[in-house]
């Protein structure tokens, strides 16, 4: 095997590795249909169960939520 074909070979494995593990975690999720009021619902509390978490994390983390960086601190 010719040594110029080595990196080709390693950039085309790592693509197809990542394309799997988004194939993977695409098929693990329930299907979801725009149309249906059941589906809208529970993609809606998934957001806000999502965001929820992103702000325990971020205040865990940090020692503040998201209400720090919405602007420039108050007047005295």
């Amino acid at each position: 095997m010719p040594t110029e074909l080595i990196p080709a070979l390693l950039v085309l494995l790592v693509v197809a590795t990542v394309a799997s593990a988004m194939e993977l975690r695409a098929s693990l999720r329930p299907p979801v249909c725009p149309r249906c009021v059941h589906c809208r619902h529970e993609a809606l509390a998934r957001k806000e169960r999502d965001d929820r978490d992103r702000k325990v994390t971020m205040q865990s983390f940090w020692g503040r939520g998201d209400k720090d960086d919405e602007g420039p601190p108050p007047r005295p």
